[in-house]
Order: structure tokens, then sequence, then C-alpha cells
């Protein structure tokens, strides 16, 4: 049995059941989401609350109920869950990166951490990108979708939220800025020779407007066109090629993007702490800029 806690953003709940399923594919054994962290939506300084964002797609899981937990997780029940051998091992990330030796574990599992490495499921890719495919698909006359698939289309995305609001996270992260952006930009105008079209993805499209230019022809797509966040990272993913924030949700856009030509440009840098290991998040054939 694997228990994966689920916590953060759509992006960051994609990491984690990855992980959790690599662990229930080499097990050949059940895997179970624990929502108890998202369930809790006491208000706190500098935090924010998030909802489950998963039932939309294919996933192989159930959601642990608050039964099952307190049977798995009592200190009272040790005992009889040792005399049944359901004894859990806890496992919690304590730094960024990818730690190799983490694949090797066996048994029941309960894993707390955000896990963002494709390294940890490299081995089971085609199952997460099957098990990520939405369960039910945009309708046909969507405009969007019609002109990203007819166009040399880039998917852009602006991530300003609570990387700037939120003071805990703006002293973790850093915000892409629009010298990252223009590099970006410029490396795809060079390497793709036919008519570009931008499509801008951001949580302020306000900002966007007032600060952001661009000599292509574009598109802002944003909660202005009353897309869900799934819908989003799903327009994304179509794009030809993707520009992507230091954001687990366009990390998975431009993952799950099935063009074999596909050029992603991500952020080298995702992190303020000069420290913080985030050279395993990127995968290798990404451009680091």
């Amino acid at each position: 049995m694997i228990i994966v806690s689920l916590m953060g953003g759509q992006g960051n709940q994609m990491f984690q059941y990855a992980f959790g399923r690599y662990f229930a594919i080499k097990n050949n054994t059940s895997l179970y989401l624990d929502l108890s962290i998202l369930e809790d939506k006491t208000p706190r300084i500098d935090f924010t609350i998030r909802d489950y964002k998963l039932d939309v797609y294919n996933l192989k899981a159930k959601k642990i109920s608050r039964m099952q937990r307190f049977i798995c997780f009592n200190r009272y029940l040790r005992k009889i869950r040792r005399f049944f051998g359901i004894g859990f091992n806890e496992i919690t990330e304590h730094q960024i990166g990818f730690d190799k030796e983490l694949l090797k574990l066996q048994g029941h599992l309960f894993l707390t951490g955000y896990w963002q490495s494709e390294k940890y499921f490299s081995e089971i890719s085609q199952h997460i990108r099957e098990e990520f495919k939405l369960k039910e698909k945009f309708k046909p006359e969507n405009q969007i979708i019609n002109k990203i698939l007819n166009t040399e289309s880039v998917s852009i995305h602006i991530r300003r939220g609570d990387y700037v609001n939120n003071a805990t996270n703006a002293s973790i992260y850093c915000e892409c800025d629009n010298v990252y952006y223009e590099k970006a930009i410029n490396i795809i105008e060079r390497s793709v020779h036919k008519p570009l079209h931008f499509y801008i993805f951001s949580d302020d499209a306000a900002w966007v407007r007032l600060n952001f230019r661009l000599t292509s022809p574009y598109d802002i797509i944003s909660n202005e066109n009353q897309n869900q966040a799934y819908q989003e990272l799903q327009l994304m993913s179509l794009c030809k090629h993707n520009i992507i924030a230091n954001s687990s949700f366009s990390w998975w856009a431009a993952w799950l993007n099935n063009n074999p030509s596909k050029i992603v440009i991500a952020p080298i840098k995702w992190f303020r702490d000069k420290d913080a290991n985030s050279k395993d998040i990127t995968p290798e054939e990404w451009i680091k800029i």
C-alpha cells in the first residue's frame, strides 16, 4: 500500500501523484491519496489554501478515508498493524533535488514532499502520460484549440500571483522578469523558421497587458475566458513549443507536450537561495537560461 500526501497547487499535486504511482507499479500494490492537508482550510498568514485538482484525470488511485488514515497511523494501533504486516515507512522530503536512493524503497510507504523531478518517474513515463489525459476532452468547437493546433504555437507562462503577493513564497521563489522572456522568445524565433503565434497564460492578465510587449502575433489566455486551471494546462501542452516559468504548473504543460520537435525554454534559477539545487527539476533536453 502506497499513500502519498497531496499539497500545493495542481502542478505540485501532479508531481506527488507521479512519485507515488512509481512505487505502486514497482511494488504491484495500490496507491492512495491523502487529502488531509488540502482539506485543512484554516486561515494562516502567508499560506495559500489549495483545493484538490486531479479529479479531472484518469488516475489509478483512490482517496484515503479518515478511518483508513486513522487505522494506518494511530500510534495505539501500532501492534495490530505489525501483527498484520502493514507497518508504514514514512518518508519525508528534506531537501530539494533528486535522490536516487529513494527509488529503492519497498513495502508500505507514506510519502510527504514535492518530489519535483522527472527522474522519480521516468521509468513509468508512459503510464503518467496516459493517466494525465483528461476524462472529458474539450468541445470540438473550442476556438482557442483550433488556433493553437493550426499555428506554429508557442505558450508563454507568466506566473505572478502568490510569487508576488505572498511574502513567504516571494522569499523562496524568483520571479521570471522581462529579460528572461525576451531571451526565451529570441531563441524560439531564431530556431523556428515559420511564422509564430504566441499564447500567453498568466494569473495576472492585467499586468501582462501593461508590461509585456511582443512584435509577433499573440493572444492572452486567462481566466477572463473562463478556463479552469486544468484547461489552461491542457492548452499549453497543445502548443508546439513552450516557454515556462519557474512553476510546476507550466512544467507539466511542457512535459505533456507530445510534439517530438518541441523547444522548451525554462529558467535556470528557480529559487532565491543560491544554494538550492534546482538542476534536477528541468529535463536535460530543455533549454535553460
